[in-house]
């Protein structure tokens, strides 16, 4: 068997390395100007916390999966979080600021 040198080494132009591209999109809901109500202050509230999450989320390049992990919740449901499709409860917003420092 036969020792490779450094010089040596497999380039990214002899192996299978392939360069990946990746288009990010940050979702932003506009604001109706309206009268609040607790209801529609509680619903900004939420939603500025996707935004942020999602938005720090980004700028860290971290993966919705490895957030999830790191807040001990599920991918999907994180996921549809970032989609304003489901809520998470308060412990995993509150986790959620912590880890993203929001």
């Amino acid at each position: 068997m036969q020792k490779m040198d450094t010089q040596e080494r497999i380039s990214p132009k002899d192996s299978d390395y392939r360069p990946i591209c990746q288009k990010w999109t940050i979702i932003r809901h506009t604001h109706v100007d309206t009268v609040p109500t607790n209801d529609t202050v509680e619903q900004r509230s939420v939603q500025d916390l996707r935004e942020r999450v999602q938005t720090a989320r980004i700028e860290r390049r971290m993966a919705i999966s490895e957030l999830a992990q790191r807040v001990k919740c599920d991918v999907e449901t994180l996921a549809a979080f970032e989609r304003g499709e489901e809520i998470v409860s308060e412990a995993v917003q509150k986790r959620l600021n912590e880890v993203l420092r929001l």
